[in-house]
């Protein structure tokens, strides 16, 4: 972890509503790549015009705000979207 970073709740809560409206795009388009591109990108550049400041919000060093348990849940609940998802379930572990 040394030399990871993470963004800060601020930034997380500015952007949960344009992840949210992506999410809707998507599915509006039944998630096809290069569908519905102008309604992205419009939607991107209104988000980036009203939130330009989001680069200059600092990043969180994640050896001062992840917890080892925190660090053994996620790893846990990825071994389990791996063997849970039919596309990963067969996969090895390399390939994982």
């Amino acid at each position: 972890m040394p030399g990871s970073f993470a963004q800060n709740e601020e930034i997380i809560g500015i952007c949960t509503p344009f992840y949210n409206d992506y999410v809707s795009l998507a599915k509006e388009y039944g998630y096809e790549m290069n569908t519905g591109s102008q309604k992205t990108d419009s939607l991107w550049n209104n988000f980036s015009n009203r939130h330009f400041k989001l680069c200059s919000l600092p990043f969180q060093s994640d050896l001062e705000n992840i917890s080892a348990e925190q660090l053994i849940s996620e790893i846990d609940l990825t071994f389990k979207a791996w063997k849970g998802n039919v596309y990963t379930q067969d996969c090895s572990f390399d390939e994982f």
